[in-house]
């Protein structure tokens, strides 16, 4: 009798903690979409010194250089954004992972829509269920495309301008506006994707192993 009453104390606790657990997770949701609206901050200020730069036109031989060094710090500050909306998006998507091993030990999975909440058997179906995961989720989605267009019409303005006064510079701003764009849009999302496709294949392989 004391043993099955230790036992469901033990069990009580578990639940509780685990009840905690979920509750931590889902304020922690929420804090990475609210984070996401700093990127307004971000995005003002690159696009504020844009426009300062934009003052310096037409350009002259004596002040071009000015400009190019604020063009290049406005692509920085841009990739800075992008780069940051990735890594937001996918601490987001890794908690979207705990979160349902959490509520899978509740037994909260038993009255959710069975897709999702369909075992990983293969490489393949990780694929299939993570196929556009590489971008950052819907919120966050949408300042990552910002940054994105706000690089590629900064480079192409400040290559267009300067080219009329130093083609080699002008050529510069054109490969980093490039460089900076494959970074952002292409490379390193896949980086992170990796990253999450790692994590639920390895939780697979731990489930069939317990």
């Amino acid at each position: 009798m004391e043993s099955t009453s230790l036992r469901k104390s033990a069990n009580d606790c578990e639940h509780q903690a685990l009840l905690n657990m979920q509750q931590q997770y889902l304020e922690a949701l929420r804090s990475r979409e609210k984070e996401a609206l700093q990127y307004i901050v971000l995005l003002a200020s690159s696009f504020g010194g844009f426009a300062w730069a934009l003052k310096l036109l037409p350009l002259t031989e004596d002040n071009y250089i000015a400009f190019t060094g604020i063009i290049l710090a406005v692509l920085l500050i841009l990739m800075l954004g992008a780069v940051y909306s990735l890594a937001l998006g996918y601490n987001y998507r890794y908690l979207i992972l705990q979160l349902r091993k959490v509520e899978n030990a509740l037994g909260v999975t038993r009255h959710i829509l069975c897709y999702w909440n369909r075992p990983i058997a293969c490489q393949s179906e990780i694929d299939e269920e993570c196929g556009d995961k590489f971008t950052p989720p819907e919120v966050i989605k949408q300042f990552w495309i910002a940054h994105l267009w706000g690089i590629a019409l900064v480079s192409f303005i400040g290559c267009i301008e300067v080219s009329r006064i130093n083609i080699f510079i002008a050529l510069i701003i054109a490969f980093l506006g490039v460089c900076i764009c494959t970074l952002s849009a292409m490379y390193i999302p896949r980086l992170y994707f990796q990253k999450l496709v790692n994590i639920r294949t390895k939780e697979a392989k731990c489930q069939n192993i317990y």
